[in-house]
């Protein structure tokens, strides 16, 4: 019983951690448009370190590599707000089921056992 109820579990979570981690890219994704790459170009030469990317510029060259690095961006945030949107529903399931344990009953000792 405890090996089917943790692989349900982690199934479960999983799927959750999964459907959480698409619907969070499509938000994110709706989001971004040519005028946010234009204004990530326009950021770059104002924050040290940072990589200009020249996303206007390979967009008319039919040059992707700009794009994909702030699609990847994009993945890893999503993937971000998936974990934290999972771990928010485990600590508020967690924080339901400790009342419970307050209506267990102890159990009773016997004269013959040894602690």
């Amino acid at each position: 019983m405890r090996n089917t109820g943790g692989a349900i579990g982690i199934s479960l979570v999983s799927n959750m951690l999964n459907s959480r981690e698409q619907t969070d890219q499509a938000y994110l994704d709706e989001h971004f448009t040519i005028f946010s790459a234009w204004g990530l170009d326009q950021m770059a030469p104002h924050r040290p370190g940072s990589p200009h990317l020249n996303l206007m510029q390979d967009l008319t060259r039919h040059q992707t590599e700009g794009f994909a690095l702030v699609y990847q961006n994009l993945q890893e945030q999503a993937s971000l707000l998936a974990y934290n949107d999972s771990y928010r529903v485990l600590a508020f399931a967690s924080l339901i089921c400790v009342p419970i344990f307050l209506f267990l009953e102890k159990s009773k000792d016997k004269a013959g056992v040894l602690h």
